[in-house]
């Protein structure tokens, strides 16, 4: 409830003293309480109550409006369009029109009135920028417009008309006029006006005022020949500066590329007359007593004497007073003149040859591909010897095998000197190789994301990157050059073993991908997981691709494909597809009410029907099942639009062949003429089928449209296009296909063969230009004839080699085939060669295959015959670390080197383990192989064969070595161990996938210091130099830790704790950044003894300097002024404010800082203020007191006014009560009056009164209701007498 604001904190008014005074007594007056309240009989009575009245409230700051108002009076001799007839009250319907096309284009509101005399009035509202332009807008409408011409020499047009024309725009805005200026070639100097009368004199008093200013102003040109400029000027332009600044000028010298004998000079006309003067006397001066001296300078230096900005041009001047010249940068010339008094030429070229002399120009020979090298990460080396040697300029060139280098001869020289030894050096250590790859292998070397490349790089540290421009399938690999090698050699491995691996084609239509590929990849999973060594391939949701490839070993990629293959079929057979376009207002029909049509549908054919949505432009219905009951699913759908929409069906006749080109790319042609057509539905033969029959279906006009459209485009393609078809036997395709591809770049056409589903597998289709069509065909008949031309012919084979001939199903005679053409080679039987030494191979095709395919023969059998077999000893039990799991790393050497490898077969106990107590002994012997003898008792060694040509077999041996498994035995101090092995064992994992070795750590248990490593020679020497960079590592971490673990204690009063730790940590956390230290203040748990007691943890010299640090802030806070404020607590946090901001603007304001009591303190109302002098800690004292008077004024009044306040629902047993007062009490009420007593004479116990009774409210309302008691009647009252 609101309060009169005269109730201040000094208690003043009426109201406040009733208050006080009911207070002191415990409660108000009765008749402040109660006032008498007001009727028709007699005005109400005056009262002193709180209650009252209303506070007057302080005025608030009016929010500023964006409408204006604009008022325009336009008088009847000045309106335009008045109207003889027009009287009062009628207003001219053209003005009523022009105000509403005004209130159209500006968006305000127009209120038009005519006045008796005949003027109009307008009041205009709306947004101010938009009511201004309004006005003017009707002042040039509705007003009648005068013209004047002022007369203002043409010199002065420029500025009144300004940049771009702002100054007119501008002008015209403000007056409502319109300024006609003549153009430069006009002969005239009249300005002409145009508007309201008012308005041009506005205008004419702005453009007279400009005119006044600026014909005050003087310009003037100085003829001075250019070659004296910088005389007059001045060494860095300091004469003309001086001018300027003293005369308040405008001196304008013309560039030096500007050839130009003047100087302007603007401002006013005396300072102009007298900079006039200065200049020509400097000019004559320097024009009488100087010479010319011209000397030769290499052009190449002609910038060092010119410096940045004509720094050292300037320079000489100001030494000499002689100016040089230097010809133009397009000039070929080296000739330099000097300028001036000739007896300080000497002086002048001293400095014009030391200057030309102070840079050098040389080039240190480096590799491109080190500069990065040298420039170093981010330009760190770069910029070291930039502010090495600062007056040095370094340029790498990108295109060249140079370092350009540029500044003072010695510098110059140390950095040459210092970028030759590290060009030598990166030379020396680092190398550089390109490999070009195949680009269907570029994509599976670098991985998913750069995988492959990224785990190479992780593993040797290089750089691998493909190359940038044409050169796509480049790969360079940068780094030491042993592991550049070892890099090469890994990813040649990989081509090889790509190479190797066949990969085959499968289109499978997109939409099965996904049922092949099953939920959560679970199909899929399956298939890999039967065929691990294949790998199945599908394109990219964004290809729109059709093929999956399968790769992998020819074996199981064929198993794989036929398996495909079969799940293919079965889900063709079951997911046959077919798509119904029906008209989109149709398929609420189809749907049927509550889908029910649409239901019996499905159930009748047990397929699956899925209709666009409602929102969808699409107005297909797709149907999905077996292939009869789609058919009849869609025949349903049919008929039920047909019956509706009363549709017709026109059969249109085009050669299947150009259905292609009716669909056209993305189906745009097709979708043309349905957009042409209106309504239709064109339906053409599904993929595969040879029909010619094209379906149209919709109204009889469109559909007839749509038709003729359709056979229209057809005969326009049939004329561009022109196919023949040439009979050539299957087997000849393979080899036509050799010579396919020549044949279509050479004349742009397409070469057509046959597939296995079409029924001529004999004829081939040319497709093009019919001349160039020909052509094709002629070329291809010539390859027939060719072909016809059959030899028969025999090579003499081996017997020997026939069984690997035909191994594995004759891969060797297959890769013979494929490479000599269209050849057939046969083997005899084996039984009728048993008693031959050699074999007679049959060889049946055309001449050039048959000639290559012998050729083959022979040195396949060339090869064979020159192979060897070589033993190697190997201990048995590294075999299965050899073969690799399922064998491929010897898989993989047999590959490379073209040998075959033979193991041991391995002995009946070591394959069931089994021994003479069940495997013990050999469990005994596990490092030492039981040897195995031969019937003499000799020991008959098991050794491993390589069969192949001599120097394969070296390599392969070499290889099959280099796979024997090595144990190596390094020392690492123990309490390394932990470090090394990592949480979980997570870093110790890292470290053997990344060595591929086995790192064994001894058990805690047996404090050893020894670690066995096991792996490859190649990969233990790889180790072993990592587990000397961890243990290198984790030695400096030791000592770093060692360094930073430097103590420092102090002891520091608690009373500046606060100030060192700061609002929010933000002081120590400041001196652990600076210092790079830990703080460490004491804890509760420190106890008294080291309550003062701060710990500086880290290196020695960062930890003695926050020390120091720290000192001086406790110093500087001991030397500050301290007072001690006693402040009521109650107003503490009004001080404050909230979230600070109040106390931080008082302590800001005051450069002080003010504490104040934590709730375990002893006395709540002490507060501290520290300053810097006693001046700003007292007036900070004398404020605060000021808040606390004021704060308590306001605490004393809301007290007061609780009392008014309904009883709270606290406890008042428990205590929680804000205010445990008596609550609401009232004295001197009538019930408290008896006999003269009132209840302040201790009476006040009495009984209830009842509020209907009268007699005990007799002053409640009107109080003419009922009589007065006599003077000394006996009031009934219950409360007239205490009980």
């Amino acid at each position: 409830m609101d309060l009169p604001e005269e109730a201040g904190p000094s208690g003043s008014g009426t109201g406040a003293v009733a208050g006080s005074s009911a207070g002191d007594k415990g409660g108000l007056s009765y008749a402040d309480a109660f006032p008498s309240l007001p009727d028709t009989g007699r005005p109400a009575l005056p009262t002193t109550s709180p209650w009252a009245a209303r506070p007057a409230h302080t005025s608030r700051p009016a929010l500023q409006s964006n409408i204006a108002h604009e008022k325009l009076v336009i008088s009847y001799e000045e309106r335009r369009l008045k109207s003889e007839a027009e009287r009062f009250g009628r207003e001219g319907e053209s003005e009523r029109s022009v105000c509403v096309d005004i209130q159209k284009e500006t968006g305000v509101s127009i209120n038009m009135t005519q006045n008796k005399d005949g003027s109009l009035t307008l009041l205009i509202t709306g947004k101010k920028e938009e009511a201004r332009r309004a006005r003017n807008l009707a002042l040039q409408r509705l007003q009648s417009q005068a013209n004047i011409a002022l007369n203002i020499p043409k010199e002065y047009h420029r500025f009144l008309l300004g940049p771009k024309g702002a100054v007119k725009q501008e002008i015209e805005s403000a007056t409502a006029t319109k300024i006609f200026v003549p153009r430069m070639d006009e002969d005239s100097d009249a300005i002409r006006i145009s508007g309201p009368k008012e308005s041009i004199d506005s205008a004419r008093q702005r453009i007279m005022q400009i005119y006044e200013e600026q014909s005050k102003r003087g310009a003037e040109r100085i003829p001075i020949p250019k070659a004296f400029h910088p005389f007059v000027m001045g060494p860095n332009n300091a004469t003309v500066e001086r001018l300027r600044q003293q005369y308040a000028v405008q001196i304008h010298v013309p560039p030096p590329s500007v050839q130009q004998d003047e100087i302007g000079v603007t401002g006013e006309k005396e300072a102009v007359a007298f900079v006039k003067n200065e200049l020509l006397k400097i000019y004559n001066d320097v024009a009488q007593r100087s010479k010319v001296l011209t000397v030769e300078v290499p052009r190449g230096q002609h910038r060092y004497v010119q410096g940045p900005r004509s720094a050292n041009l300037h320079h000489i001047l100001e030494r000499t007073g002689v100016w040089v010249e230097l010809p133009a940068p397009d000039s070929d010339s080296s000739s330099v003149t000097l300028r001036g008094d000739p007896a300080k030429f000497g002086q002048a070229l001293n400095i014009v040859w030391s200057k030309a002399n102070s840079v050098v120009r040389v080039e240190v020979a480096a590799p491109n591909w080190i500069h990065k090298h040298m420039i170093g990460r981010g330009g760190d080396k770069v910029r070291e010897l930039s502010q090495k040697y600062p007056e040095v300029h370094i340029r790498y060139n990108t295109e060249g095998d140079r370092i350009e280098i540029e500044g003072p001869p010695n510098d110059v020289n140390l950095v040459r000197q210092q970028l030759e030894s590290e060009s030598k050096e990166l030379v020396e250590t680092l190398a550089l190789q390109e490999m070009t790859v195949d680009e269907k292998f570029m994509k599976h070397i670098i991985g998913k994301n750069g995988a492959n490349v990224g785990r190479l790089k992780a593993e040797l540290g290089v750089q691998i990157r493909s190359q940038d421009g044409a050169k796509q399938n480049v790969l360079i690999v940068e780094g030491a050059k042993s592991a550049v090698v070892e890099a090469v050699k890994n990813l040649k491995e990989r081509i090889g073993k790509m190479e190797n691996e066949r990969a085959r084609d499968m289109i499978i239509d997109r939409r099965l991908h996904k049922l092949i590929i099953g939920q959560k990849g679970e199909r899929i999973r399956e298939i890999r997981e039967h065929f691990k060594e294949t790998n199945v391939l599908f394109p990219d949701a964004e290809d729109n691709s059709d093929i999956v490839t399968v790769r992998g070993p020819k074996e199981e990629v064929d198993k794989c494909f036929k398996y495909l293959e079969k799940l293919v079929k079965d889900l063709v057979v079951s997911n046959h597809r077919i798509e119904v376009p029906i008209f989109k207002d149709m398929h609420r029909s189809i749907i049927g009410k509550g889908g029910a049509t649409i239901r019996k549908i499905r159930e009748e054919t047990e397929t699956k029907i899925d209709l666009p949505a409602e929102n969808s432009d699409s107005d297909v219905i797709t149907i999905t099942g077996k292939k009869e009951n789609a058919e009849k699913a869609r025949d349903m759908i049919q008929k039920i639009q047909n019956e509706l929409a009363n549709a017709v069906e026109v059969k249109v006749q085009v050669p299947n062949k150009l259905h292609t080109h009716l669909i056209g790319k993305n189906g745009r042609t097709i979708k043309g003429i349905i957009q042409e057509c209106g309504n239709v539905r064109i339906q053409l033969p599904k993929t595969g089928e040879t029909s010619d029959i094209i379906t149209v279906t919709g109204p009889k006009a469109d559909a007839d449209k749509a038709a003729a459209l359709i056979r229209k485009m057809a005969d326009d393609h049939e004329l561009s296009s022109f196919s023949l078809d040439v009979a050539a036997k299957p087997e000849y395709h393979k080899y036509l296909r050799n010579h396919a591809d020549s044949i279509r770049r050479s004349h742009n056409v397409r070469i057509v063969f046959p597939g296995g589903e079409d029924e001529q597998l004999d004829v081939l289709t040319i497709i093009g230009k019919k001349e160039e069509v020909e052509k094709a065909k002629a070329e291809v008949d010539k390859l027939l004839k060719e072909l016809q031309n059959t030899v028969e012919e025999s090579v003499e084979v081996p017997v020997k080699h026939q069984e690997r001939f035909l191994a594995r199903r004759g891969e060797v005679l297959q890769e013979i085939e494929r490479c000599a053409g269209s050849v057939g080679i046969t083997f005899p039987w084996t039984a009728e060669v048993a008693a031959s030494e050699t074999v007679t191979v049959a060889l049946r095709g055309p001449r050039e295959a048959v000639d290559k395919a012998r050729s083959l023969l022979l040195a396949q059998v060339q090869d064979w015959e020159a192979e060897i077999s070589s033993q190697v000893d190997i201990a048995p039990r590294f075999y299965g670390s050899i073969m690799g799991p399922k064998g491929q790393r010897v898989n993989q050497i047999q590959q490379d080197h073209k040998v075959r490898i033979k193991f041991p077969e391995r002995r009946e106990e070591q394959r069931n383990g089994g021994g003479r107590n069940g495997g013990k002994e050999n469990e005994a012997t596990s490092e030492q192989e039981s040897p195995l003898t031969n019937g003499d008792g000799q020991v008959k060694k098991e050794m491993v064969t390589i069969t192949g040509r001599p120097e394969d077999v070296e390599a392969a041996k070499e290889a099959l070595l280099a796979l024997v498994p090595v144990v190596v035995e390094m020392s690492v101090p123990f309490d390394y161990h932990r470090s090394l092995i990592g949480k979980g064992g997570s870093n110790i994992r890292k470290l053997m996938e990344a060595w591929h070795v086995n790192i064994n750590v001894p058990n805690p248990e047996a404090h050893s210091d020894i670690i066995k490593l096991t792996g490859l020679p190649r990969d233990i020497e790889a180790a072993k130099k990592g587990m000397e960079e961890q243990v290198a590592a984790l030695d400096k971490q030791k000592e770093e830790r060692a360094l930073r673990s430097y103590r420092v204690e102090m002891r520091v009063d608690p009373k500046y704790h606060f100030k060192l730790i700061g609002r929010g940590g933000v002081e120590v956390n400041k001196l652990r950044k600076d210092f790079d230290v830990e703080v460490q203040f004491p804890r509760d748990s420190d106890g008294p003894d080291n309550a003062d007691r701060i710990i500086l943890l880290g290196y020695e010299d960062k930890a003695k300097a926050a020390r120091d640090k720290i000192q001086s802030i406790i110093d500087a806070e001991s030397n500050k002024v301290i007072l001690e404020v006693m402040l009521d607590s109650r107003i503490h946090n009004r001080i404050i404010g909230g979230k600070g901001l109040a106390i931080r603007k008082f302590m800001d304001k005051f450069k002080v800082d003010v504490r104040f009591p934590r709730r375990e303190d002893d006395n709540p109302n002490l507060v501290v203020i520290t300053g810097d002098t006693e001046e700003a800690v007292y007036d900070a004292e004398t404020e605060l007191k000021r808040l606390e008077d004021d704060y308590l004024d306001q605490v004393a009044d809301n007290s007061a006014l609780s009392r008014y306040h309904a009883p709270s629902r606290y406890n008042e047993d428990s205590g929680d009560r804000p205010n445990n007062g008596s609550g609401f009490v009232i004295q001197g009420a009538p019930w408290q009056k008896h006999n003269g007593h009132s209840a302040s004479d201790g009476n006040a116990d009495m009984a209830v009164p009842s509020s209907g009774d009268t007699q005990e409210f007799p002053s409640l309302g009107n109080g003419a209701l009922s009589p007065p008691l006599a003077h000394n009647a006996v009031s009934a009252s219950r409360w007239a007498a205490p009980r």
